[in-house]
C-alpha cells in the first residue's frame, strides 16, 4: 500500500512542481510579463502539445481500443446532458448558459496532461492506452460538441440583436473567411438583401479594421500592443447605412469591437485578464423569455457548422491527432515502425509537452486577479459537480456497458481529473461564466490527487 501511494506521489507531485514554478516566476519574482506569458502558451498549445499528442498516438495500437471504454464516456456525457436539456426547458429558471457550464464542469477533464501520469502509476500502461483512448476522442469529438453549443448560443445572441422581428425571414447566411467565430456579436456587421418575396439573405462579415490583423501577429509583444491601441481607436466609432432603393432593399450594419476571436483552443485568453469578449448583456434565457420569432433550424445549424469546422482546422491538435492515428493504422497493420530521425524529432518536441503544459497551467493561475472569482457556495458546488457527480456517472454509464477490474477503476479516476483549461477558454471567449471555469480549474487542481487516492482506496477493497 505504502509502495504504491508513493508510485502516485511520484507521478503526481513533478506537475504541481511545474505549477508552483510557474506561479512564482509571475506572482513573486516577475520574471515573464503577460506578453511572453502569451508566448509560452503559444508554444505550449501550437507545438508542444500536439507533438506529444502526435507521439502518443503513433505508439499506440489502434487495433487494440476499447469501444466499451468510448461508449460509457458517451454515455455519461448524455446522461448528463439529457436531464440539463429537460430542465432547460421545463423550469423557469432553466438556462442554456447552465445547461453547457453544467455538462463542462461534470465531464471535460485533463486527462491528456494530468491523467495519464496518474492512472499509469496506479494501473500501469494497459490504463495508460485507455486514456490515450479518450483523449483522442475528446479531443476530436467532445471538444467540438462544447464548442457548437456555446457556437449555437452565440448565433442565437447575434440573430436576436441584429434581427430582432425578422429573424423567421432569414432563408440563407453566407460567411465571410475571416469570420472564425460569432464570439463577439459588435465585432460582426450584416449586409442584408431582401428578395421579391420579402426573403432575407445575410452574408455575416467582420469589420474590416478587425480583418486585416492576422491571427499571428496577436502573439507577440510588440503586435499586441498595437493590435489595443489600433482597436481601441476603432472602437470609438460605429456605422449603419443603407443602400439602393428607398424601401430599403439592401441595408448594412455594424459596429467595431475589442479584437479578434481566434480560432485555436490554446490562445492568449489564457493569459490575458481583460474583459471577456462578449459584452451584450444577454443569456440564452433572456432570449427564450424575449424573442418573438425564431430563425430557420436549417440556418443555425449552417452558422454552426462553418465555425466549428473553420476552428477545428486551424487546431494544430487537429492535424496531429489525424496524422497519428492514421500512421497507427497503417504501421500496425504492416508491422512498420517509424524512421529514426522521424521519431527523433517528434519525440524530442513532445517531451516538452507535459512540462511546459503544467507551467502554462501556473501561468494561468497567476495571472488571475483572483484565487477564488466567485462565492463559496458555488465553489463547493462545482467541486461537487467535478470530482464527484462525474465520477458517479461514469461508473455508473462503465457498469451500464459491462466494464469492469483495471478497465471500470481507470474509466472512473479519469473522470475524477481536474477540469481542462480548454473550457476557461471557451468560457471566456463566449462570456458564460468565465469565472466560475477560472475557479474551478484552480481548486480542482489543487484537489484531485487526494479525491483520485480516496477513489483509488475505495478500488482496492472491492474484489
Amino acid at each position: 500500500m505504502i509502495l504504491d501511494l508513493g508510485a502516485i506521489f511520484g507521478a503526481v507531485v513533478p506537475l504541481y512542481f511545474a505549477i508552483m514554478l510557474a506561479f512564482l516566476s509571475v506572482r513573486w519574482w516577475k520574471v515573464f510579463t503577460p506578453e511572453q506569458c502569451s508566448g509560452i502558451n503559444k508554444f505550449v498549445g501550437d507545438f508542444a502539445v500536439p507533438f506529444l499528442v502526435l507521439d502518443l498516438l503513433t505508439a499506440n495500437d489502434p487495433y487494440t481500443m476499447n469501444f466499451h471504454v468510448l461508449a460509457a464516456d458517451a454515455l455519461q456525457k448524455l446522461v448528463i446532458l439529457a436531464p440539463l436539456l429537460v430542465w432547460k426547458s421545463l423550469s423557469k429558471n432553466g438556462s442554456f448558459d447552465w445547461v453547457i457550464t453544467l455538462i463542462a464542469l461534470s465531464t471535460i477533464s485533463n486527462t491528456l496532461l494530468v491523467g495519464l501520469p496518474l492512472v499509469q502509476s496506479m494501473y500501469g500502461h494497459t490504463s495508460s492506452d485507455l486514456l490515450i483512448q479518450l483523449v483522442v476522442l475528446q479531443s476530436l469529438v467532445w471538444f467540438n460538441v462544447l464548442l457548437g453549443m456555446y457556437e449555437y448560443r452565440a448565433a442565437r445572441i447575434l440573430i436576436a440583436q441584429k434581427f430582432p422581428n425578422t429573424a423567421a425571414s432569414i432563408v440563407s447566411v453566407r460567411i465571410n473567411p475571416h469570420v472564425a467565430s460569432l464570439s463577439d456579436t459588435e465585432q460582426l456587421e450584416t449586409d442584408t438583401e431582401i428578395d421579391a418575396d420579402g426573403k432575407l439573405h445575410v452574408v455575416l462579415r467582420t469589420l474590416s479594421t478587425s480583418s486585416t490583423i492576422s491571427v499571428d501577429s496577436m502573439y507577440s509583444a510588440q503586435s499586441t500592443i498595437e493590435l489595443r491601441s489600433s482597436l481601441k481607436r476603432a472602437g470609438s466609432s460605429s456605422t449603419s447605412r443603407s443602400y439602393g432603393t428607398p424601401e430599403g432593399r439592401y441595408h448594412k450594419q455594424g459596429s467595431n469591437s475589442s479584437r479578434v476571436a481566434d480560432a485555436s483552443f490554446d490562445i492568449e485568453a489564457i493569459t490575458e485578464v481583460s474583459e471577456p469578449s462578449i459584452q451584450t448583456g444577454t443569456d440564452s434565457k433572456n432570449l427564450d423569455e424575449g424573442r418573438k420569432e425564431n430563425p430557420p433550424a436549417g440556418v443555425v445549424a449552417r452558422l454552426i457548422i462553418i465555425t466549428v469546422w473553420r476552428k477545428l482546422i486551424r487546431n494544430p491538435n487537429t492535424y496531429a491527432s489525424v496524422v497519428g492515428i492514421t500512421w497507427s493504422l497503417i504501421a500496425f497493420r504492416y508491422n512498420i515502425k517509424l524512421p529514426l530521425i522521424l521519431k527523433g524529432s517528434i519525440t524530442i518536441i513532445s517531451k516538452t509537452g507535459v512540462g511546459l503544459a503544467m507551467f502554462s497551467l501556473g501561468l494561468f493561475i497567476a495571472l488571475q486577479p483572483n484565487i477564488i472569482s466567485c462565492k463559496i457556495s458555488t465553489v463547493v458546488k462545482c467541486i461537487a459537480v467535478r470530482l464527484i457527480v462525474g465520477p458517479a456517472v461514469m461508473a455508473a454509464t462503465s457498469a451500464a456497458v459491462g466494464l469492469h477490474g483495471i478497465v471500470f477503476k481507470t474509466a472512473t479516476i479519469q473522470a475524477a481529473l481536474p477540469l481542462s483549461i480548454v473550457c476557461f477558454v471557451f468560457a471566456k471567449q463566449y462570456d458564460v461564466h468565465p469565472h466560475i471555469f477560472s475557479t474551478t480549474i484552480i481548486t480542482t487542481t489543487a484537489l484531485f490527487l487526494p479525491a483520485t487516492i480516496v477513489y483509488y482506496l475505495l478500488f482496492r477493497l472491492l474484489p
